[in-house]
């Protein structure tokens, strides 16, 4: 009987190992399979302060990536996605580069182009300040004849100093600002006693009337009291303790130390949380997309969980078609 059992397991053992050797073999089939597009990035320096983010694709044969402007009706489009441009701003729309078949595709009944072997993608871009981050994203489809894989992304990060920093009109604007004597701010108005207090918390510093929605706040930044437009405001960052209002164009954004409920008690109604750590300004979005949005100066920013129900009502509201 032993010498029994001991034949089969040797008989066994070599079948298991080749069965576990044909797995693994599938698997790698079936992961090459699955990415049959292979992308790079970098950034190249051009003259003066302007770059380009380049996305490079080798593609598989019988595989092909979709070109830009395809269109709502068509399949996923190549598209340039910001996360957090900061000190860099867009020059232009992404440019798809290289050898673009145009075939017109019987199952979305329109003409498509894309990409064959090879693929090139760049975004063109303008340094504003000595220091930048750059934190993006490329969006791709890919498709054989037989199947489409789901959107793809990739992702490109930079951090660095600046060749040559362009001198906007605003910040032209700026500099002869600074140098021009300014007056001294008076102190702040204590409501709850009616004389000046220089040492007044920060509840005492939001509003410009009243307790209600303002369309401008006065919020403490820096040892002063600065006047903030909120139309002038994109969006809100909650850090820890502090919060960071991001403005429109190239103006510094303002850090004051606040509560981000205690302000959301004060905006107007064209302000939403979106996030945990975001309140956008509405009049802000270009575009939704799946659980992001995207603002006019390009910059994307998630949807939380615990707000998508008061976003989509938001958005089924000012949605039109079907």
């Amino acid at each position: 009987k032993h010498k029994t059992t001991y034949a089969v397991l040797i008989f066994l053992i070599p079948n298991w190992g080749s069965i576990l050797f044909l797995l693994m073999a599938v698997l790698m089939v079936q992961a090459q399979m699955m990415e049959p597009v292979h992308f790079s990035s970098e950034l190249k320096m051009l003259k003066d302060s302007e770059a380009e983010i380049v996305f490079t694709a080798s593609i598989d044969p019988g595989w092909h990536v979709y070109s830009t402007d395809l269109g709502s009706d068509g399949p996923i489009e190549a598209t340039f996605n910001a996360v957090k441009m900061d000190g860099v701003e867009k020059v232009g729309k992404l440019t798809p580069r290289g050898n673009v078949t145009k075939k017109f595709d019987n199952m979305f009944g329109m003409e498509l182009k894309y990409f064959e072997k090879s693929a090139m993608f760049v975004q063109k871009i303008k340094f504003t300040k000595p220091h930048y981050v750059i934190d993006c994203y490329l969006e791709y489809g890919a498709c054989n004849d037989e199947m489409c894989l789901p959107p793809s992304e990739v992702a490109f990060k930079e951090e660095g100093e600046a060749p040559i920093v362009a001198k906007t009109p605003l910040q032209t604007k700026t500099l002869l600002q600074q140098k021009t004597p300014t007056q001294p701010q008076p102190p702040l108005l204590s409501p709850s006693r009616g004389k000046t207090d220089s040492s007044a918390d920060h509840s005492s510093l939001i509003g410009e009337v009243g307790r209600g929605p303002s369309s401008s706040l006065f919020v403490k930044t820096d040892y002063r009291v600065v006047k903030v437009e909120m139309s002038d405001v994109c969006y809100v960052e909650g850090m820890s303790e502090y919060l960071k209002l991001h403005l429109r164009g190239n103006q510094k954004p303002i850090i004051t130390l606040l509560a981000m409920k205690k302000l959301e008690e004060r905006l107007p109604p064209n302000f939403m949380r979106i996030h945990h750590s975001y309140i956008v300004n509405l009049d802000e979005i270009r575009e939704v997309n799946k659980n992001r949005v995207i603002l006019s100066d390009d910059t994307s920013l998630p949807i939380g969980e615990l707000y998508k129900e008061q976003f989509n009502a938001y958005l089924s509201s000012h949605f039109l078609g079907k």
